[in-house]
């Protein structure tokens, strides 16, 4: 059982320093900003993953609430 412990942990260090080798390299060669900006727009969508259909749901909401009182929205 301490031996499986102590595998994982190994490969969950590796996995974690080599990640953040690829992105020094990625930072030495200049397509830092390009990479960075790729984990932000991941890390936005993980945070709120249905956040554009939201916010077409809550426009089609509008516009069947104008169509059914369609006085309220003047």
């Amino acid at each position: 059982m301490e031996r499986e412990l102590l595998i994982v942990l190994i490969l969950v260090v590796l996995l974690v320093v080599g990640i953040n080798g690829l992105l020094v390299l990625a930072l030495r060669r200049g397509k830092g900003s390009e990479h960075i900006r790729l984990w932000q727009q991941a890390a936005r969508r993980a945070q709120k993953p249905w956040h554009n259909e939201d916010e077409q749901l809550e426009a089609l909401s509008k516009i069947v609430k104008e169509l059914k009182d369609p006085d309220e929205g003047n």
